[in-house]
This record gives structure tokens, C-alpha cells and sequence, in this order.
């Protein structure tokens, strides 16, 4: 018989033991290392505390709207700036990008160049005013 998450979870952790998360524990430099490639947000929606809550083979189905966002026409413009304005105009795009996101319940999956891949839980709606938000000039200072 195979073991279900929940009875791995009681397993590794059970009741009445105290796990060590000071600065210097082995788990918190684990959880801190999996956070640049796995959001907290993510591993929550996961139904799970800590990232190392999360075994092989467990899974969660659910039903999630995916946005992707780019700059328009990136590669042209790239090709006429130096690479320090590449970099200042990237991150101007983000700093834009990134609060949008998160105000909408959203969860910053990965970025892909100059492009953003959020994941929405909620409804599409958040995911549709995200990308409302982003058009047009309004949203990146006219660029």
C-alpha cells in the first residue's frame, strides 16, 4: 500500500515535535534555497507549510488561469540600447509588472527574459485585469 501525504506529513513531523528554524538550522537554509525557484505562495497553494513538506509523486489538481507578459517588440528595441539600458529598462518594466501581479492575487511563476509568467488560483478575472492594467502607455511610462 502506498503512502498518502497526509500519513507522510504525520510521519516526518509528528505531533509535539519542535522543529528547529533558527538562522543557522540545515531546514531553514533548505526552505530559504527553495524560495528563489519555488514561491512561499506556491507551496501554500500546494496545501503545504514548507517546501520540504512536499514529497515525490504528491500532487494537487486545480484549476488556474496562466498570464504571460512581455514588452512588445523587446528584441528591436534591445538591439538599440546598450546593455545597461537594457538592464534599467527591464527592471523599470518589472518594478511595474510585479505589484500589478501580486495585487491580484496573482503568483510570479518565472520570468523568461523580458517576459513574466504569473499564475492566477482565483478567478480568470484577476489574470484579464492584470493584463488590462499592463496595456497601453499608462502602464510603463509611455514606452
Amino acid at each position: 500500500m502506498t503512502e498518502n501525504y497526509n500519513q507522510y506529513k504525520k510521519r516526518r513531523n509528528p505531533p509535539g515535535l519542535l522543529v528547529d528554524y533558527t538562522e543557522d538550522s540545515p531546514r531553514r537554509r533548505v526552505e530559504d534555497s527553495y524560495q528563489r525557484y519555488l514561491p512561499k505562495q506556491l507551496v501554500r497553494l500546494l496545501g503545504a507549510s514548507s517546501i520540504t513538506d512536499i514529497g515525490l509523486g504528491n500532487y494537487l489538481e486545480r484549476k488556474l488561469t496562466i498570464l504571460f507578459a512581455d514588452i512588445r517588440n523587446f528584441t528591436i528595441l534591445s538591439g538599440q540600447m546598450t546593455t545597461r539600458e537594457n538592464f534599467e529598462f527591464i527592471n523599470r518594466f518589472l518594478e511595474v509588472m510585479i505589484p500589478v501581479i501580486h495585487n491580484q492575487g496573482g503568483i510570479i511563476d518565472q520570468f523568461i527574459g523580458d517576459a513574466v509568467m504569473a499564475l492566477f488560483p482565483g478567478s480568470a478575472d484577476q489574470a484579464v485585469s492584470v493584463a488590462i492594467s499592463l496595456q497601453g502607455e499608462a502602464a510603463f511610462g509611455g514606452q
